[in-house]
């Protein structure tokens, strides 16, 4: 055997030993149906996250028809002779704090 197998057996053995732990962390908890029930947590997870998605589309959809449907009566109001100055102030949105200083 010649230096360069010696450094290669070397090498592949200390790979082997670096690889073993966590293969054989997933190989019980894939015996003990941790694994499984992991999985089935991130499926629900990313089931709720879409659900989340979905729920905070309709309601900026709807948040956008109200504003519009309040222009609208607003702009009504104003030509039917209706003083601008006594209708509400139209909203601001307010300042958003910044948290990186």
């Amino acid at each position: 055997m010649n230096i360069a197998e010696i450094i290669v057996a070397i090498g592949g053995l200390a790979g082997l030993l670096v690889a073993t732990p966590p293969i054989m962390k997933e190989f019980r908890a894939i015996r003990s149906g941790r694994a499984i029930a992991e999985k089935q947590r991130n499926r629900y997870n990313i089931g709720r996250a879409a659900d989340l998605e979905d729920d905070l589309e309709d309601e900026r959809e709807f948040r956008f028809m109200f504003q519009e449907q309040c222009a609208k009566l607003r702009s009504i109001l104003i030509q039917m002779g209706y003083p601008e100055n006594k209708l509400p102030e139209w909203p601001k949105r307010p300042e958003r704090q910044t948290t990186n200083g």
